[in-house]
C-alpha cells in the first residue's frame, strides 16, 4: 500500500488551518496516512471516517526526526510531506512515485511548488537537478538513515548536500504542490512568523 507522512507542527491556529487542508487532501488518496506530531503543537484532526496514524515525537530536532520516523516506518518508497503543502491533483502521489521507480539514480524526488520558490531547470525526463530540495518529496526507503542534524532553517540545505553524496535529488516538473505556508514560516524569522 502507498504511504504519506505528513510532519505536522502547526503552533498557530492559521496553521492548524492549513494543516487541516493538506491532511484532508491526502485522505483522499488511497494510502495509508501517518502523522507525524511534533509534542507541543496544536491538535490537527483527521477527516471523518479516515483513520489516521500518529507518532509523537520532540520538537527539538523535528526536521531530522521525523524523516528518520517516517523511513523506520515506512514499509517501502513513501511520500513524506509537510502540514502546508497542498498537493495538486489526482494523481499526484501515482506520479511521484512513479517518477522515483523510474529514476533509480535518484534518492529523493521534490514535488514542485506553485508558488515560485524554486526556478525551473533545464530537465531531463520530467526531472530537473537543484542543489537543495526538501518536502513534500518522494523517497526511497533507507534513504533517511544516520543523517546529519542542522537548525530547522537550514536542515534542506544540509541535507540536499548528504544526499547528493549518494545520488541525484530533484524536482518534479509535473507533480506539483501549492505551498499554502509559503512566505508565512514558523521556523524562518521575519517571515510572516505564521
Amino acid at each position: 500500500m502507498r504511504e504519506i507522512f505528513i510532519r505536522c507542527a502547526p503552533m498557530t491556529e492559521m496553521r492548524v488551518g492549513l494543516a487541516q487542508a493538506v491532511v484532508a487532501r491526502c485522505a483522499m488518496y488511497d494510502a495509508r496516512i501517518v502523522l507525524i506530531v511534533a509534542r507541543g503543537s496544536l491538535l490537527v484532526s483527521g477527516p471523518t471516517g479516515k483513520a489516521l496514524e500518529r507518532v509523537m515525537i520532540p520538537l527539538e530536532h523535528f526536521a531530522r526526526q521525523s524523516r528518520e520516523i517516517a523511513d523506520k516506518v515506512a514499509n517501502g518508497p513513501y511520500c513524506l510531506i509537510d502540514d502546508d503543502h497542498l498537493p495538486i491533483g489526482r494523481t499526484w502521489l501515482d506520479d511521484g512515485l512513479a517518477a522515483l521507480d523510474a529514476h533509480p539514480e535518484c534518492v529523493m524526488l521534490s514535488s514542485w511548488s506553485i508558488n515560485g520558490e524554486v526556478a525551473e531547470g533545464p530537465s531531463h525526463d520530467g526531472v530537473f537537478s537543484v542543489s537543495s530540495c526538501g518536502t513534500p518529496c518522494f523517497v526511497r526507503k533507507g534513504t533517511f538513515v544516520e543523517m546529519p542534524d542542522a537548525p530547522a532553517g537550514q536542515f534542506d540545505g544540509v541535507l540536499s548536500d548528504w544526499l547528493q553524496e549518494r545520488g541525484r535529488i530533484g524536482f518534479l516538473r509535473d507533480v506539483r504542490h501549492n505551498h499554502l505556508g509559503a512566505h508565512y514560516s514558523q521556523v524562518v524569522p521575519g517571515h510572516w512568523g505564521a
